[in-house]
Order: C-alpha cells, then structure tokens, then sequence
C-alpha cells in the first residue's frame, strides 16, 4: 500500500482538508438522528386503549358509549383530526359517514313491555336477555349474531368494518359487543390481530416489521424525511417508509424509479465476473469483494471497475465524465449502474466472509489470542458489509442528484470510503500465519477504524445536504 494511503482527509463542505484527528470540527454541525422504538402485539394493544382513553378524557364522551374506537378507526387513528371532528359544527354527518350513532343525542332504547321477543334472522321468540341490539331498530338473538359476525370475522377477515345485519343499516358493531357475542376462542383471536393490524397500518408512526416470521412493530418516536432507516428487534433493517430494505439517503420514490433496472441479469450484462488483464490480456476470474486486481500471470495490479493502474490509482474513477460536455443518458445510467451493481456482488461475496471469519478467529486462539481479542475480526467484517452497502446507495444518489458544488465534496468522500473499503476487503483474502498474524490484526484495525470514520463523513456530509437544502432530484430513467 502506498505512503500516501495512511492519510486520512475528510472533505468539508468548505473544501478544507482536515488531518485523522478522532474529533471532528466543533464547528461541523452533526444532523439530527430518527428515534425508533421495537413494539410487541401486547404493547401495540396497550397503545390503542391509551388512544381511546386520552380522547375520551378530553372530549369527555358519554359513559355509555363504545365508540370511540370506531371513530378513530374511521380517522385513520389520528388522534387530532378525531378531536377536531368531534368539536367541527358538522359532527351529526362525521357520525353518519363514520357508520356510529351520534353518542351525545342517542337515547336509551325503551324495549317492549312483554317477556318475548323475535329475532329478526330466525323468527324464532326468544327472552328479552337473548336479544341484543345497536341501538338500531334491528334486534336479533345471540345465535344469530354469533354465527353472522363468526362468518364474517372468521371466513371475511373483517373487523372494523362489521355493520349490523339489516340491509341498509350500516350501525357499526363496537368491540364490547363482539367480544360478548363471540365465544370461540380462535375467533376472538382473530379478531383482536385485525384490529391490532389495522391499528399498525393506519398508524402514521408504527410500522409491521417486514422480516418473515417476524411479529414486532416499530415505533417511530421521531421521524426525519431523509432519513427513514429503522431497526427492529429482530436484527432487521428497513425503510419506515416503504418498508423496503433501508436505503438511506435515497427518498423512497428514487428508490422505486431505479429497481425498475435493478435484476441480476443486467447487472451480469454491464459487470462480467471475467475480463482480461490490461497489461498481458491474460483471462481473469472475480471471485472476491475487493475491486482490487492483480493478475496472477504478470502480477499487474489494477482497478476492477476503470481498468486504471492501482499504484497510484488514488481513487477518482467514481465520478462521471461526460464526452464533449453533453450528457449521454445511457452511458451515464451504465457508469453508475455498472458501479453499483459491482458493490451489490461484492456485497453478496462478502456476506458469505462469516465461515471464514469465524476459521480465521479460531486459528487466532489456536495462536494464543483470547476470544475477546480476536473479535475484531466480525467487526471488520461487519464494518466491510456496511461500507459495501453505503457504497451502492452512493451511485444511486449521484446518478439522480442535480449538479451542485457540494456535489463535488460528495464526490470526494464516496472516492475515499471506496478506497478504503477496498483496503480493508484485501485482508480478509489473505492466510493467516504465526509470522504475519499481528501485523494482519493492525492493518485490520486500523483499516477497519478509518473505513468507519469514512461511513460517518460520508453521511453527515449527504444528511448536512439534506438539511441545508443543497440536494434536488431528477429522474433519468
């Protein structure tokens, strides 16, 4: 590795370079972090009724009623709309439209004098305690109305949504009402997961974690347009937003436009797992993460991804250079396409480092090392995976930003994490021996330390962008 590669510089959006100092600039403002928090089913519940019971309280609605629930479902859970509504001179018609009597004129219902009554459904005679109705004209016997909202829980998948049975009725059935009527375990259940799912998903700040199997929600505490990446308990990351895999700082609808072109095989078209040397033309395989190349025939070492001699490469291949000053869209596209995509493989190669990591570390104990000092290996490893994944979202956002003079400092920084996360990715290709072991151990950490530091100069600058509206987006694909 050359001298000059033990440097560090982080590009500012001064354009001062500043030394590997462990503090940055005081001055540098350090953009704000998203607060998210991992909810259970139980918790989402306990969520739900505290949003009931906190408009209850401020409204003060009628003891009696059972609606509140209804009436926020029809809100999509938004607490405040539901408040406005509810104090808006139209309330008669948000009641209406929200398929609940309006609870502050409803009068209790005066039932018939005599012992019997008809169910409705089955036009059987049945004691005033065996019918039960909303507060309608529409009363049926506890058969019947198990059996109807058995059908269309169970077989409908309903919840919110189940209207009293009489045509043209549309009187919401409040949850007081299921959960007396229903007596099958398995249907109470079901029922309590779909208005606990439904809960989730009209909720602004929760989101379903979408890792199979999973059955967490996160909670969005604090949210930041620009920054949607969240982690659930699980160990899965994904974008609050879309519920994709997080792809910070890309927004969500850039994201969408480019996976338009994202599969395998064109990456496979514009990225051949073999090309030749460009010294001696000799055939050469990719079968690691590192970009960086040297032919086994002539021992030329070269950059992967611009073919450039990698003595004195410095990096710089990243940035694109249009012909004659006009921008070609297709050429264009295939520079940064073709560098992402080349950072996608090296990805999915390096995820599979964890067999080998896991052999390296025990080859370390078998030398005398403790378990606790041969863990900086899977923190290497996991620092690669990271800088890796940066790396991807970088080209993206390059591709789609406007040209701005920031533009060439992010530029700067993206050259930097490149190079040093080829720096590190060579390590984890080479043997282990008693004789180079602890000077392996070094240049991996201290390889490992810079290339986190890049991952943090790199985002801040991008999020300070964000921040100081330095970014517009365009759409070439």
């Amino acid at each position: 590795m050359d001298s000059d590669d033990e440097q560090e510089y982080f590009a500012m959006d001064s354009g001062d370079e500043m030394n590997s100092d462990d503090e940055m600039d005081s001055s540098v403002s350090i953009p704000k972090i998203p607060s998210f928090e991992t909810m259970t089913a139980d918790e989402i519940v306990k969520l739900m009724n505290q949003y009931i019971e906190e408009v209850e309280s401020i409204v003060e609605m009628p003891a009696t009623t059972t609606a509140t629930r209804i009436l926020l479902s029809h809100t999509k859970w938004d607490k405040q709309e539901l408040l406005d509504r509810l104090t808006d001179e139209n309330r008669d018609e948000f009641f209406k439209v929200a398929h609940v009597q309006n609870p502050f004129k409803v009068q209790p219902k005066k039932r018939p004098t005599r012992k019997q009554l008809t169910c409705s459904i089955c036009f059987s005679d049945f004691s005033q305690l065996d019918i039960v109705g909303l507060g309608c004209d529409h009363e049926y016997c506890k058969d019947c109305w198990r059996q109807y909202l058995t059908i269309k829980i169970s077989d409908d998948g309903h919840a919110e949504s189940i209207c009293c049975p009489a045509t043209k009725c549309g009187i919401a059935v409040d949850d007081v009402t299921v959960m007396q009527l229903v007596s099958d375990e398995n249907t109470r259940q079901k029922y309590q997961h779909l208005m606990t799912n439904s809960f989730v998903e009209h909720n602004h700040s929760l989101r379903w974690c979408p890792s199979p199997g999973c059955s967490l929600a996160v909670k969005a505490n604090h949210l930041i347009a620009y920054r949607q990446n969240c982690k659930c308990q699980c160990g899965q990351n994904f974008c609050f937003n879309c519920g994709d895999d997080s792809h910070d700082p890309i927004p969500c609808n850039l994201m969408k436009n480019w996976k338009k072109n994202d599969n395998d095989k064109t990456i496979e078209y514009l990225t051949k797992y073999t090309k030749c040397c460009p010294k001696c033309h000799s055939i050469i395989e990719k079968n690691g993460g590192c970009n960086h190349m040297t032919c086994r025939k002539c021992n030329h070492e070269f950059c992967w991804l611009c073919f450039g001699n990698w003595k004195g490469h410095g990096g710089g291949c990243n940035t694109y250079k249009s012909a004659d000053d006009v921008v070609d869209d297709q050429k264009r596209w295939e520079h940064y396409f073709k560098r992402y995509g080349l950072h996608k493989k090296s990805l999915k190669i390096e995820l599979g480092l964890v067999e080998s990591v896991n052999s390296k570390m025990d080859e370390l104990q078998a030398m005398g090392k403790s378990w606790n000092e041969v863990q900086f290996l899977m923190k290497a490893v996991e620092i690669l995976w990271e800088s890796r994944r940066q790396l991807m979202f970088t080209y993206i956002f390059a591709y789609f930003v406007k040209t701005h003079h920031q533009k060439t400092i992010f530029e700067v920084n993206q050259c930097d994490l490149e190079k040093a996360t080829e720096n590190l990715s060579q390590y984890f290709e080479q043997d282990l021996t008693k004789d180079n072991a602890e000077e392996i151990k070094n240049n991996v950490l201290n390889r490992s330390n810079y290339c986190e530091r890049r991952q943090k100069t790199m985002q801040e600058h991008i999020f300070e962008g964000f921040e100081n509206n330095w970014w517009a987006f365009q759409s070439f694909i």
